[in-house]
């Protein structure tokens, strides 16, 4: 690319194109000296007099990403609509800069029942400054509110300042008025910050937009560009907020217009996109019952934080430092070296390959012998548990006690982690900062409640089983499900030991595994036997017993499975959320098998997962609506934790119990199981159990 680059720019030149469209990372380096070509998708770039859309590379589709081929379609569209060059929008964009200005804004825009709101603040984190609220009611015309001036200074007298933001409590808390906003949770936090409690009815276009295709990127920006002509101007933005560390340092005109755009761009998408799309799919009534809740139910639940207890949390760094260092000894001492580093793969695969003769299990893509960890477990040796070990470990100790918990503890003691409502294909949550939902066992007792509360979590038993015996109506499943111990009877029926006999921990751990890895979630006998330390072969005989035990439901995830046979198609669960397949006769065998078991347990999953969503929703509103002190702290999979006074424990375990276990119409009247145990903290010895 480096030598080559003088006659590319040459051809360039001589041909004059009005638009290249590299494709792939090596062609994007080529034309514009970026190197990734996931964060520059979606970008335009305009250099030299001509416009350059990257996207993927087709081959992409072939291998691995099968969703791709929607993007790299909508990029084509783009780069089609560019060929005239961009068009002029004709904007309307206002700085509204002074008090009688603003209250004369408020009055215009009482007038509407749909209002578009953006939030502009110094930083994307939770501690940052507002510096402008912007305001849309029709494309091309937005205003710019400041409450910073240039540079983070102050632009109004204190009373003023609380003035402006009496103006814009006045509109923003109408329940006659519609809100839409491009990221919802966000600029409510900050709203919330500035005493604005907004009401009415809350829409969020990237949530519309991920209920519509859960597999396409959903920023505003990429959305924008693809659905609008809005010209956000962002490359000057984040050149200069990433020179300066601030948005605020962005000159005013340029930031008016840029966060003008943002508000524009909104009410564009979800009055001539959004909106209509949502309607037509039939997806209006999980936006409203499912997503539009969440959105504050989450917010609540983010600004309540968990408490860490910071000295457990020092103790146990300390503790698996000491440990580490223990084993690293240990290591070097087995090998012989006092400068042998167990994380250098050469070092590593030298000694266990040719000193210690094992068995080589796989090779990297650049042909050296792997020394990852499935290749780890297919060798036998004490040397190499040690390194299990000691992988382990360090995992844990990188992961979340170097300064992976601590250096997201704020002020109050608490972590306030960043859940994602569009971060999974199948509806779950994702989280961030820190990622609450992987904290492993031995890092959950510094997860605490203060003085005088309780820990209380309700964990749904075997949601997806129970959902997967009644939608596919399998009798025998139901009938083992409702048995004393349903793990101990699936090791009985696939002859894991004898009926009759208790099987051992290792045995029902194989079960679960086998039931779960091997026939609900339909990975390969193989992969699952690999795991668990059996043969592929008798892994295939436990799993055919599995089919034989629970053939209705077998039946049911192999018709999941035909779905996809067409190439695409869009699944639907119980509740109407959607999942979308397509472009499948593209792909190879394993990429399609993947898709494949995606689609059998989609319908199984997301039910179980919108179910914990409205039991939450539920206890939200109850716990808000009496006046309890109680509130959710965190959501993982198939839990949902409260933090609880000792004089409401009792209560709110009633109503958490009560709305977990109502029946749900959409599966025949079929009743959550659900345990409530409280404890002074998570991970802790749990006192009760409702």
């Amino acid at each position: 690319v480096k030598h080559c680059r003088k006659y590319l720019m040459d051809d360039i030149k001589r041909v004059k194109p009005k638009i290249i469209i590299p494709l792939g990372a090596a062609a994007l380096y080529a034309i514009t000296g970026q190197k990734s070509i996931k964060d520059n998708r979606g970008i335009i770039f305009s250099q030299n007099g001509y416009y350059v859309v990257p996207t993927y590379h087709p081959a992409v589709c072939l291998h691995g990403g099968w969703e791709k081929s929607k993007l790299i379609v909508l990029d084509m569209i783009l780069a089609k609509r560019l060929l005239n060059g961009r068009p002029n929008r004709n904007v309307k964009y206002k700085y509204v800069g002074d008090l009688d200005s603003i209250k004369a804004l408020i009055s215009y825009l009482e007038g509407f029942n749909l209002i578009s709101v953006d939030v502009e603040t110094t930083s994307v984190e939770r501690e940052a400054d507002v510096i402008s609220i912007q305001l849309s009611v029709k494309e091309k015309e937005a205003f710019f509110i400041p409450l910073l001036s240039y540079g983070g200074a102050k632009k109004w007298e204190e009373n003023e300042k609380l003035q402006v933001i009496d103006y814009l409590r006045s509109l923003l808390e109408r329940e006659n008025i519609a809100k839409v906003f491009a990221n919802a949770k966000f600029d409510l936090h900050f709203l919330r910050k500035l005493g604005i409690e907004v009401k009415g009815k809350i829409w969020d276009v990237i949530l519309m937009h991920h209920l519509i295709d859960e597999n396409l990127p959903h920023s505003l920006k990429v959305l924008g560009r693809l659905y609008t002509n809005v010209d956000f101007k962002e490359d000057e933005v984040k050149k200069i907020a990433s020179e300066k560390g601030s948005y605020a340092y962005v000159p005013t005109p340029l930031l008016v217009h840029y966060a003008c755009a943002d508000v524009d761009a909104t009410i564009d998408l979800f009055k001539n996109t959004l909106y209509p799309e949502l309607k037509k799919q039939d997806l209006l009534k999980v936006y409203n019952r499912l997503i539009e809740p969440t959105i504050l139910l989450v917010l609540d639940m983010e600004e309540r934080g968990v408490l860490i207890d910071k000295e457990l949390l020092g103790k146990i760094k300390s503790q698996v430092e000491m440990k580490l260092k223990e084993l690293l000894e240990k290591i070097k001492m087995q090998v012989g070296k006092s400068d042998f580093n167990p994380n250098s793969s050469r070092q590593l695969s030298k000694y266990l390959f040719e000193i210690l003769k094992l068995t080589p299990y796989k090779k990297t893509p650049s042909g050296a012998w792997s020394v990852d960890d499935e290749t780890l477990n297919h060798l036998d040796h004490p040397f190499v548990e040690l390194l299990k070990e000691y992988r382990k470990l360090s995992k844990l100790y990188s992961t979340f006690l170097r300064d992976g918990i601590s250096k997201y503890i704020k002020e109050d003691g608490r972590i306030h982690a960043n859940y994602i409502i569009h971060g999974t294909n199948s509806g779950r949550f994702s989280a961030s900062h820190p990622n609450v939902q992987q904290v492993p066992a031995e890092v959950r007792e510094c997860f605490t409640v203060p003085k005088g509360w309780k820990f209380v979590s309700a964990d749904m038993s075997q949601s997806e089983l129970r959902i997967a015996a009644y939608l596919s109506g399998d009798e025998n499943l139901i009938e083992a499900l409702n048995s004393d111990d349903f793990h101990t009877e699936t090791c009985w029926r696939m002859g894991i030991c004898k009926r009759g006999k208790k099987p051992t921990k290792q045995q029902r751990t194989r079960a679960k595994a086998l039931m779960f890895g091997a026939f609900l979630y339909g990975g390969h006998p193989r992969n699952i036997a690999k795991r668990i330390g059996i043969s592929e072969k008798l892994a295939e005989k436990y799993v055919d017993a599995l089919h034989e035990s629970y053939p209705v439901l077998h039946s049911y995830l192999e018709e999941q499975k035909r779905k996809v046979l067409s190439g695409s198609c869009v699944l639907t669960n119980i509740f109407g959320r959607k999942r979308h397949f397509y472009d499948l006769d593209w792909v190879g065998k394993a990429e399609f098998s993947s898709a494949q078991r995606k689609a059998s347990n989609f319908p199984i999953q997301s039910a179980s997962n919108d179910i914990l969503f409205l039991a939450q929703i539920r206890i939200w509103r109850r716990l808000k609506e009496g006046g309890f002190r109680a509130g959710q702290i965190i959501s993982l999979h198939d839990e949902g934790m409260w933090e609880v006074p000792d004089e409401e424990v009792d209560e709110v375990a009633r109503i958490i119990k009560e709305e977990f276990e109502r029946p749900i119409p959409e599966l025949d009247g079929y009743r959550p199981k659900v345990e409530v145990k409280i404890r002074d903290r998570w991970g802790g010895e749990v006192i009760k159990i409702v």
